[in-house]
């Protein structure tokens, strides 16, 4: 696929999901609200390691992020459209930030890290059911002692 037809499909794409978010017809604001009232309550903000996993543009996690923010904020998407936009609402954002163009599967399969949060925005739904149970698999190698 042509660089230009997938930029327009995620556009399109994008557009119909921050729509359905902003009408709140999926409930994400709660969603959202449930993972910030989350952040807030560890003891070790600034110093937390986050991994979003299919992080899209990330515009919703963002405000999470900015009441509390992690030392290490590292998203992966297959999206390099949305992976530029999210590097805009994540511009000025203290601590390290990295954005990878990937599989999120093949992301957490392969890592050697561990991480304090392991985050995924409704992504894992595109996973068939064999490679669900390895997402998981691979999310609970891959989450820090108090992770």
């Amino acid at each position: 696929m042509t660089s230009a037809k997938s930029t327009a499909i995620f556009t399109r794409s994008c557009s119909l999901c921050d729509l359905i978010m902003e009408h709140n017809e999926m409930l994400h604001h709660e969603i959202y609200s449930g993972v910030s009232n989350l952040l807030k309550q560890r003891n070790d903000i600034g110093r937390y390691r986050l991994l979003d996993l299919g992080c899209g543009n990330a515009h919703y996690l963002v405000p999470c992020l900015k009441q509390s923010p992690p030392a290490l904020y590292e998203g992966v998407d297959l999206s390099k459209a949305a992976l530029a936009e999210a590097h805009s609402y994540l511009a000025g954002f203290p601590g390290l930030i990295t954005l990878r163009h990937g599989d999120l599967l093949a992301a957490i399969e392969s890592t050697d890290k561990t991480w304090d949060v392991i985050f995924s925005g409704l992504a894992v739904h595109h996973l068939m059911l064999d490679e669900k149970a390895r997402f998981f698999r691979a999310v609970g190698r891959c989450l820090a002692e108090n992770g």
